[in-house]
């Protein structure tokens, strides 16, 4: 409890410094344990196909368009959290603080992102790595967008501190402010645009990793050298009616209708590349 509180304490603390530092501190603290927990507690790819938005997203083949779409996508949780930000609720465990509701929008894409990540229920299907693969992947900001893009709904978070109207003791409004109120010290705008370059980046390392994922010469993008699936289950579970030893052709038949190649989709041709013949189950 004494941890809690002083998280509570450092994220509502008026040096933007420290809630960042604090914040950071909540993030890996719901990070590590819940990717865990998701690991070995719920099924491979549960999570995926599951977002209405997101499976019905088709990104363009150019990286650079592509970038633009993953960046306009992610602005969506950044302003959900700088527009909670405007109202804060009385903590039940230090009752001077107030905690923006961005916080807790931004711990719930924590999660979220967590179960995705323990589960491997990322869209784009790929190599399952062994648990400890996943949780220091995120640590590799140069082939891995996800602690570029939480470091940017972070820093949306604690900037828009500033920006909370309205307080609440969680049964009423306690307390308000005009708009005219707000004011940013300089190096909160700074760090407020920074999460804009981050968000940029991040999309621009995702972007970059899905183009590696395509029909001419693919690698395998995570790095790991494995071949798909090999996490705690087999292929055949993380794709349909997949099994050895029937021509490729078969399968692309059963996934597109037709035997022609140029009918399957990225994932397909990725699949087709690293494993040459296969048998419908």
């Amino acid at each position: 409890m004494n941890l809690l509180r002083k998280i509570i304490d450092g994220i509502t603390d008026d040096d933007v410094y420290k809630r960042m530092g604090w914040m950071y501190v909540s993030f890996f603290g719901l990070y590590v344990p819940v990717t865990v927990a998701s690991f070995y507690l719920l099924p491979d790819g549960i999570l995926r196909g599951r977002h209405p938005i997101i499976s019905a997203l088709e990104f363009s083949p150019d990286v650079w368009v592509s970038t633009l779409q993953i960046f306009g996508y992610n602005l969506i949780p950044t302003f959900l959290i700088m527009g909670a930000n405007l109202l804060a609720q009385q903590s039940r465990l230090c009752r001077k603080r107030y905690v923006p509701i961005g916080y807790t929008a931004f711990w719930g894409l924590t999660v979220l992102f967590a179960v995705v990540v323990g589960t491997w229920s990322f869209e784009v299907v790929t190599a399952a790595p062994p648990l400890h693969h996943r949780l220091v992947r995120i640590l590799d900001i140069f082939h891995h967008a996800g602690l570029l893009e939480f470091s940017a709904y972070l820093l949306a978070a604690v900037t828009s501190f500033r920006f909370t109207l309205w307080y609440s003791n969680r049964k009423e409004i306690v307390a308000s402010r005009p708009w005219r109120d707000i004011h940013l010290t300089r190096s909160e705008k700074v760090l407020l645009a920074l999460a804009f370059v981050l968000l940029l980046c991040a999309a621009f390392v995702e972007s970059s990793q899905i183009k590696m994922i395509d029909c001419e010469g693919a690698e395998d993008p995570k790095g790991f050298g494995k071949p798909l699936g090999s996490g705690r289950r087999p292929l055949e579970r993380r794709w349909s009616g997949l099994s050895p030893k029937v021509p490729a052709e078969l399968y692309l038949a059963h996934k597109t209708g037709s035997g022609d190649p140029s009918r399957a989709t990225t994932v397909e041709c990725f699949v087709l590349r690293k494993f040459v013949n296969y048998e419908l189950s």
